[in-house]
């Protein structure tokens, strides 16, 4: 099902959303927030009044995702400054790859609330298991909690400055996730995501930091799985290279996100619509180090200014390259022939 919304002028297309609407507006429910969501089986969305003396009526409120809708039930209210958790009694989250749903109350554009991840947007995917929660899902939440400081507005590019993966989830209370800290320390540098040898897919980190990082309890996901990383140290200003484990293919979701040992989201990078490379090249960025950091595509990811295809220099600057790719002249037959005259 294809969903549209006038969101920044007419024809914009919102993909890959999720969100919350009404039927009936009200004061109110501006302090009413997503504030975790499970997009995997058994799905799950939990809500947080943000009102600290009023019970918030909430029947009739709907949710609305690409693959169907779940209407609140009537009469269901949420105590001030609470959590509650919805169960859709069916399935309304796609993958990753989906247009994963769409705020759609009653004044059309004014929604309640809405979150875009994924290939749709700057928050992370959260189609994949926890690492350290025994088998749970990790989990799409707001990052700090909205108890304890007022949202951002919902923004696709800016989505992921306050929404993170959740790797021990708290539903039904108060979120616990450590606010991302992007571009702070450790990098994902360069990304060959199509070996020419056969070794298998790797990734080559770099040091931008201002000290020595321990790469201990460290995990690359990338939307739909996870790895741990080895206990290396990294020195300031050093790279070092990741061998992705057998089995696990960067192109699938080209969508890469980097946490550190305590679960903070460090850096992500996307490259699932970039121009196919030349062999022998890999995705880099140049100079070395240099952001974005928040990117859900190639462009949003730097491509073309600072995020390129370049010859594979894993384990060593890519700045030692022009920065630039090598520019592709497409010549037309008209100008052909009149070069043959």
């Amino acid at each position: 099902m294809k969903l549209q919304r006038i969101v920044g002028g007419p024809g914009i297309l919102l993909s890959g959303l999720l969100g919350l609407s009404c039927f009936v507006t009200s004061a109110s429910a501006a302090e009413l927030f997503l504030n975790e969501v499970n997009v995997r089986d058994p799905e799950s969305i939990e809500l947080y009044n943000a009102n600290k003396n009023d019970t918030l009526h909430v029947g009739g409120f709907e949710i609305q995702g690409t693959d169907g809708t779940f209407v609140i039930p009537p009469g269901t209210v949420i105590p001030p400054d609470s959590y509650r958790i919805f169960l859709p009694s069916i399935s309304i989250f796609p993958d990753l790859n989906g247009e994963t749903g769409l705020i759609d109350p009653i004044a059309p554009d004014d929604p309640v609330d809405f979150v875009s991840y994924g290939q749709a947007g700057s928050a992370p995917a959260p189609h994949l298991l926890s690492p350290f929660a025994g088998g749970e899902n990790a989990v799409l939440v707001r990052a700090p909690d909205p108890a304890e400081t007022a949202p951002g507005p919902p923004d696709p590019a800016t989505d992921g400055l306050f929404w993170t993966l959740d790797l021990t989830p708290t539903p039904g209370g108060q979120n616990d996730a450590p606010a991302p800290d992007l571009g702070s320390s450790i990098i994902l540098n360069e990304i060959n995501a199509f070996p020419d040898d056969g070794a298998g897919d790797s990734i080559e980190l770099f040091n931008a930091g201002e000290g020595p990082v321990d790469l201990t309890n460290f995990i690359i996901t990338t939307g739909q799985t996870f790895f741990e990383l080895p206990s290396e140290v990294i020195p300031v200003g050093e790279f070092f290279n990741i061998q992705v484990p057998a089995g696990i293919e960067l192109e699938e979701t080209g969508l890469l996100y980097l946490f550190d040992g305590i679960g903070i989201r460090i850096d992500q990078i996307a490259f699932w619509d970039a121009p196919p490379l030349r062999p022998s090249e890999c995705f880099g960025r140049c100079p070395d180090g240099e952001g974005p950091n928040l990117g859900y595509d190639f462009a949003t990811s730097g491509g073309g200014v600072d995020f390129f295809g370049l010859p594979c220099t894993l384990g060593s600057p890519n700045s030692n390259t022009d920065c630039r790719p090598t520019p592709v002249f497409h010549r037309s037959w008209g100008w052909i022939k009149s070069q043959h005259r």
